[in-house]
């Protein structure tokens, strides 16, 4: 959990290294639909989600997303998503991740990041059962009106093994919850970036994103400013 201001300086390089997911390990993802690649200010691979349709529809094309086969259990010390963002246009709940086994209503337990509604701002929400209520309540943390589209941002979410919950924009932590929802440490099969779990509800996510990290652990303050911090001096913001 975050310790405050007495922390030890962070390494950025070995922090890094402890991400589980990222767009720099090779045959983690599978793009599906028109998502173009680019080379981003970190001299690292970019993709750009600027293709797809803006309706909802499971089956609605074009489509512009990406999937990850299968993500174990693994979030005992708790999860953190770092992202760089570029919105293009209001889509309602447009998702950057949204990790799950289906709809939560379903026992989907997802964990996501989205536009909430068709809203400037960003929710972040862990579901822990199929009450949707509750989850879309206690277990969501929400950043107000961040988000200015075509200006690329930095996004950070984390969450402790004991549910408390924040949400970080360029560097500054702007929501924080102390009794909000842990990740259910559980495997999880329908994980999309770019695209919902509730696809007949909602569209895909239009723009880019230059970079995403997913920790298995919960980021302090301090290292979620150092990533902001070290991302910025190589003109990736």
């Amino acid at each position: 959990m975050n310790c405050g201001a007495d922390e030890e300086p962070v390494n950025v390089e070995e922090l890094l290294m402890k991400s589980v997911i990222d767009f720099d390990k090779d045959g983690i993802f599978n793009i599906v639909g028109n998502v173009t690649p680019f080379t981003n200010g970190l001299g690292t691979t970019g993709y750009q989600f600027n293709q797809a349709s803006d309706l909802p529809g499971c089956e609605e094309s074009p489509s512009s997303y990406m999937t990850i086969d299968s993500i174990g259990p693994i979030w005992n010390d708790g999860f953190s998503v770092v992202a760089i963002v570029e919105f293009s246009e209001n889509r309602y709940f447009e998702r950057i991740i949204d990790f799950g086994n289906g709809p939560g209503e379903q026992e989907g337990f997802n964990v996501t990041l989205s536009r909430l509604q068709e809203s400037n701002s960003l929710a972040f929400t862990s579901w822990i059962n199929s009450d949707s209520l509750l989850n879309r309540t206690r277990g969501r943390v929400v950043a107000a009106d961040v988000i200015e589209n075509g200006q690329p941002m930095f996004i950070a979410g984390t969450i402790s093994e004991n549910g408390v919950m924040a949400i970080y924009v360029d560097g500054v932590r702007i929501n924080r919850k102390s009794n909000g929802h842990p990740v259910i440490n559980i495997p999880r099969t329908s994980n999309f970036i770019g695209r919902s779990n509730w696809c007949d509800e909602d569209p895909d996510f239009k723009g880019r994103i230059e970079t995403l990290m997913i920790f298995n652990k919960d980021l302090s303050s301090n290292e979620v400013t150092a990533l902001y911090d070290y991302l910025k001096s190589l003109s990736a913001i």
